[in-house]
C-alpha cells in the first residue's frame, strides 16, 4: 500500500512538474561566496546582450563621456538601506540616451546596493535576466533612478530575503521575482502601473504583498494582490499559511497562477461575482481538498487544478462550456468527475494521471475530446462516449490499465493513435463496419458489436 501511495504521488509530482513549474528547494540561507550567474539546473536564461555593453564603466557607449565611475561610488553609502554602494565594476550595463541599463551583475557580494549612476549617468532599468540565477544574493536595494525591472532579472536568486522597490519604479516585469524563495514580503511603491505575469511565482516564502495606499493601479487586502477596483485576484502570497481563504465579493477574475503551490490552502471559496479562473491558478496546491465553483463561472484556464493531490470531488457548473487543458491533471486522489452539459471539448491532458478516477461522466455536448485528455487514469474501468464525438485524440486513453469498456459511437470519424494503448483488458463496443471496428481490428483490440 505505502508502494502504491507513493508511486501515485511521484506521478503527480511529475506530471505536475511538466505543467505547472516545479518551486526550487533551495534552503535561505545567507552566503558570502562568490555567485556563480551562469545558467544551471534546467534554468534557462534568455538575456540578451546590447550593442553598446560595457563592463566596470571601460566599455565604449554611444554617449561620448567616461569617467572612473567606480572610485568614486564605491564609497557612497545609501542611506536607506544602510548598504555600501557597488562599484560600477561589479556590472555590466548598457548605455542609451544617456540612461544606464543593467545588464548583468558580475559580483559576488550577498548584499548589494545598485548604484543610482555610472558614468554620471542615471541608472534608470535592471535589464532582462540581470541578476537571474545570483543563487547567493541576499539582499538588493534599488536606487530612486530606476523606472523598471525587467523580465526575469531576480529569477532564481534562491537567498533574496528583502529588496528596496523605490518609488520610481513603474513595471515590473514577467516573472521579475520568480523562485526568489526566501523572499518573505514585498512593497509594491505608489508610482508602479503594471505588475507582468508570474512576477513572484513560486516565492515559497513570500506571506504578503503590500501596496501603497496612494497606488492608483493595484490594491493589497490582508497581504493578497488586487487590481485597484478589486475585480481582479492577482497573486495569493504562496508563504501565507492559512488553511482557508474566502475571496472577496466583487472580483470577477481569478488571475493566472493567483494560489499556484499555495500548500497550506485546503478550502477556497469563490464569489457568484466571479466569471474566470485564470490559468495555473490553483496549480499545485498540494493540500486544497474542496473548492466551491459558482455558476457564474464560464471559463477556466488550462491547468488551473494540475498538481491538487487532495483533491477528492470538484464540481464544475453549467456555465462552463470547454474543460481546457490539463485543467484537472495530475490529482491523484480525484474519485470522480462530472463534465458539465454544454462542454464541447474535453482538452489535452485533462484529466491526465488522475490515478484514482473512478468514474466519468461525457455529455452529449462533447465533440471533441483531446490528446492525452485520460491517460494514465489507471482506475478508470469503463466509459461510454456520447454521440456527439467525432473524434478521440492521440493516447487520449493512454495506459488506462483498468479500462474494461469502451462504447464509441458510429459518428466518431478520427481514433487518434495510441488512443487506448497500454488497456490490456479493453473491449470496445461499437456498430460493425465503424471506425471503432476497424482500429480495433488494426491495434489487437477486442471488439463487440452492439
Amino acid at each position: 500500500m505505502f508502494k502504491s501511495s507513493m508511486t501515485k504521488i511521484l506521478t503527480a509530482i511529475l506530471a505536475t512538474a511538466v505543467l505547472c513549474g516545479s518551486a526550487s528547494m533551495a534552503g535561505c540561507q545567507n552566503s558570502n561566496s562568490e555567485t556563480n550567474t551562469a545558467s544551471s539546473g534546467g534554468k534557462t536564461n534568455t538575456e540578451s546582450s546590447g550593442s553598446t555593453e560595457s563592463l566596470g564603466g571601460t566599455g565604449n557607449s554611444d554617449s561620448a563621456e567616461s569617467g572612473n565611475a567606480a572610485s568614486v561610488e564605491a564609497s557612497n553609502v545609501n542611506e536607506a538601506s544602510k548598504i555600501p554602494e557597488s562599484p560600477a565594476k561589479d556590472f555590466k550595463y548598457e548605455i542609451k540616451d544617456n540612461e544606464v541599463t543593467i545588464t548583468k551583475y558580475v559580483g559576488s557580494d550577498a548584499d548589494v546596493c545598485i548604484p543610482e549612476k555610472i558614468e554620471g549617468k542615471s541608472v534608470t532599468g535592471i535589464g532582462k535576466s540581470a541578476f537571474f540565477d545570483c543563487t547567493s544574493l541576499a539582499n538588493v536595494t534599488i536606487p530612486c533612478s530606476v523606472t523598471e525591472i525587467g523580465k526575469e532579472a531576480f529569477r532564481y536568486c534562491e537567498s533574496l530575503e528583502s529588496v528596496t522597490i523605490p518609488d520610481s519604479v513603474t513595471e515590473i516585469d514577467d516573472d521579475a521575482f520568480a523562485y526568489c524563495n526566501c523572499l518573505t514580503d514585498v512593497t509594491i511603491p505608489d508610482s508602479v502601473t503594471e505588475i507582468g505575469a508570474y512576477a513572484f511565482f513560486s516565492c515559497t516564502s513570500l506571506s504578503s504583498i503590500s501596496v501603497d495606499e496612494n497606488n492608483m493601479a493595484y490594491y493589497s487586502q490582508n497581504g493578497v494582490l488586487f487590481n485597484k477596483d478589486k475585480t481582479t485576484l492577482i497573486q495569493y502570497p504562496v508563504g501565507k499559511t492559512d488553511k482557508a481563504y474566502d475571496i472577496p465579493g466583487g472580483v470577477t477574475k481569478i488571475g493566472n497562477d493567483a494560489f499556484g503551490s499555495c500548500a497550506s490552502l485546503e478550502s477556497v471559496t469563490i464569489p457568484d461575482s466571479a466569471t474566470g479562473i485564470g490559468e495555473k491558478a490553483f496549480c499545485a496546491c498540494a493540500s486544497l481538498k474542496s473548492i466551491t465553483i459558482p455558476d457564474s463561472v464560464t471559463e477556466i484556464g488550462e491547468s488551473a487544478f494540475n498538481g491538487c493531490i487532495s483533491l477528492e470531488s470538484v464540481t464544475i457548473p453549467d456555465s462552463v462550456t470547454e474543460i481546457g487543458d490539463g485543467v484537472l491533471a495530475a490529482c491523484i486522489n480525484l474519485v470522480s468527475v462530472s463534465v458539465p452539459k454544454g462542454v464541447t471539448r474535453i482538452g489535452n491532458w485533462a484529466f491526465s494521471s488522475c490515478t484514482s478516477l473512478t468514474d466519468v461522466t461525457i455529455p452529449d455536448s462533447v465533440t471533441e475530446i483531446g490528446l492525452k485528455a485520460f491517460s494514465d487514469c489507471t482506475s478508470l474501468a469503463d466509459v461510454t462516449i456520447p454521440d456527439s464525438v467525432t473524434e478521440i485524440g492521440d493516447s487520449t486513453f493512454f495506459k488506462c490499465t483498468s479500462l474494461v469498456s469502451v462504447t464509441i459511437p458510429d459518428g466518431v470519424t478520427k481514433i487518434g493513435v495510441g488512443a487506448f494503448y497500454g488497456c490490456d483488458d479493453l473491449t470496445i463496443n461499437g456498430k460493425t463496419g465503424s471506425i471503432a471496428e476497424m482500429y480495433a481490428k488494426n491495434n489487437d483490440i477486442k471488439f463487440a458489436a452492439k
